[in-house]
């Protein structure tokens, strides 16, 4: 099954109010974007990588007016840009940072991350090494 489908069965859309790419970095699979995702009543958004799920390069435009996003943060997702067919896939830039949120995640929130399978290092998390 696609990993974005996956995902999608598993998890409803959210809309998240605004979505800064801050950085990017060009590998052979594709750009690989370093992204913030805000999220309503919560401070400190987290710095998330997102890789393209079509392999394009480019960031799309509105991003900044908000994005909708199937997972749970901790551990990844998928994002779809409103008015373009963007679709990214995501992980915590910084994986192991968010290794106690993941800890810490009751028996039904693993469960749903595992069946999504966003509990492992994919192919995906291999591609966005730096280097890679």
């Amino acid at each position: 099954m696609d990993p974005s489908a996956r995902v999608l069965r598993g998890y409803p859309l959210e809309f998240h109010p605004r979505v800064v790419k801050k950085r990017e970095r060009w590998t052979r699979y594709g750009n690989v974007f370093e992204i913030r995702v805000t999220t309503r009543g919560q401070h400190g958004a987290p710095l998330m990588l997102a890789v393209p799920a079509a392999g394009r390069r480019r960031w799309p435009e509105g991003t900044e007016e908000g994005a909708w996003v199937a997972g749970d943060l901790a551990f990844g997702g998928v994002l779809v840009v409103p008015g373009s067919k963007a679709m990214f896939f995501l992980k915590p830039a910084d994986w192991e940072k968010y290794a106690g949120r993941r800890a810490e995640a009751d028996p039904e929130r693993l469960a749903r991350a595992e069946q999504a399978r966003l509990t492992d290092r994919t192919k995906r998390a291999v591609m966005m090494r730096p280097g890679a």
